[in-house]
């Protein structure tokens, strides 16, 4: 899309990738079921981590950046990672900065991601999903994944008197 460029997998960009990171799940629920997604190093970590996996398919890793036009350079607002498990491509952590939301650009991603499982020779994909994070949900339908699993993990409770909670999870394929 205009304003917008889509750039492949650079380990030069592992920076970038995180801070699109950061910025896309700041404000979800996901950043208290993965603590490591509220902070930007925390990001960072993650993404150096995805990146060293012998799994990890550079082809299905992207950024996405916009257009500044105050500060006339481009800025990280989108991400996505690809593995391969078990003969299957695996998305992980797919973000999308908030303004940038509700614009096809999450769809866009993940459609260059599976253009990278393609060429690896995968022909099915999946993804996990905290299923409370509605809009990431519709958009997997949408592009036609179903539930194939859901399940539950362990999250502190944001109120310190209360036991700990489960957040529900969906595996989608």
């Amino acid at each position: 899309p205009m304003g917008y460029r889509l750039l492949p997998w650079q380990k030069e960009l592992l920076g970038s990738h995180a801070r699109a990171k950061y910025l896309g799940f700041w404000d979800s629920i996901d950043r208290e079921v993965f603590p490591c997604l509220a902070v930007e190093e925390g990001c960072w970590q993650l993404m150096w981590e995805i990146s060293q996996r012998a799994s990890f398919l550079p082809g299905a890793t992207w950024l996405l950046q916009s257009f500044d036009s105050k500060r006339q350079r481009y800025s990280s607002c989108g991400t996505i990672q690809g593995l391969e498990k078990d003969g299957l491509g695996a998305f992980q952590n797919i973000a999308i900065s908030p303004e940038h939301r509700n614009k096809g650009l999450g769809e866009l991603l993940i459609r260059y991601a599976l253009g990278g499982f393609s060429l690896a020779g995968l022909s099915k994909a999946y993804l996990e999903v905290t299923a409370e994070n509605r809009g990431a949900v519709a958009l997997y339908r949408r592009l036609g994944f179903d539930v194939t699993e859901e399940f539950f993990l362990e999250r502190p409770s944001l109120n310190s008197n209360h036991p700990r909670q489960g957040s529900p999870k969906s595996a989608i394929s």
